[in-house]
């Protein structure tokens, strides 16, 4: 199951249980140093503050950072910056473009219009889609070039699935 915890116009912050375990998903626009959501500019440290902001970062396993070039540069990524931070955590990024998870601005309209508060089920979203805005409101696209780092330390190179 997806939980929203926050939606901007410009990225997504979900949860969602992943191996056993619950995963922290920053979905938004990025270069390998940087993200940008909520219409600013935030680096490794600003990025771990502010997820701790939104979220209990000590339920989180894993964290992906689903965006562009999240993982390109190797210790000088965000994705390893990050895992530096954001200790004995596994944070995934992304070598090369990403599109993630993308609502359309009729959803973004609804949830504005209805004032949707708090977390938001997969299942909520399902029934929106179908009963009220009648288009796919996420589409997620696999196969890509991902690295996973803990601690600093990459621990895992695949090409595959987000």
């Amino acid at each position: 199951m997806l939980n929203f915890i926050k939606i901007w116009k410009d990225g997504l912050l979900l949860e969602d249980f992943h191996k056993g375990e619950w995963r922290l998903i920053l979905s938004c626009h990025g270069y390998y140093d940087v993200v940008k959501f909520d219409g600013e500019i935030r680096d490794a440290y600003q990025l771990a503050f502010w997820l701790g902001e939104y979220a209990d970062i000590n339920k989180y396993s894993y964290v992906s950072i689903q965006s562009c070039l999240s993982g390109l540069g190797g210790k000088h990524s965000i994705a390893c910056k990050v895992s530096r931070i954001l200790r004995n955590k596994c944070v995934k990024g992304y070598k090369e473009e990403f599109v993630g998870i993308k609502l359309p601005e009729e959803y973004l309209q609804i949830k504005r219009n209805i004032k949707i508060l708090g977390r938001i089920s997969f299942e909520d979203l399902l029934v929106y889609k179908h009963l009220v805005a009648g288009k796919d409101l996420i589409e997620k696209r696999y196969g890509y070039y991902s690295v996973t780092y803990r601690n600093g330390v990459l621990i895992k190179e695949q090409l595959g699935s987000a």
